[in-house]
């Protein structure tokens, strides 16, 4: 049974690829390489902690998003936006 209010909307980002010009590209690799450090020196370990078992890291990909949103008890999952660092989705009850 969902017990979610009618107003509840969340969003995610993750970190995207796209193929450009070089320089773009060396950005994209920097902020990466960040992206990659900070979510494997804090999130994983602070997701392994906590109940459910889901260590996803910093590119679980969308497929493992919805997964964990659908078990969660959402009905609604889309791509709401991207970025060239960044996809955002749109989680509904």
């Amino acid at each position: 049974m969902n017990t979610f209010g009618r107003a509840i909307v969340w969003a995610s980002s993750q970190h995207e690829q796209h193929d450009e010009r070089l320089i773009h590209q060396i950005a994209i690799v920097l902020a990466a390489t960040r992206y990659y450090g900070f979510s494997t020196l804090l999130c994983v370990p602070n997701a392994t902690t906590q109940p459910g078992g889901y260590a996803l890291g910093a590119q679980a990909g969308e497929a493992a998003i919805r997964d964990v949103t659908v078990e969660a008890g959402f009905t609604r999952f889309r791509r709401a936006a991207e970025t060239p660092f960044n996809a955002v989705y749109e989680v509904r009850p």
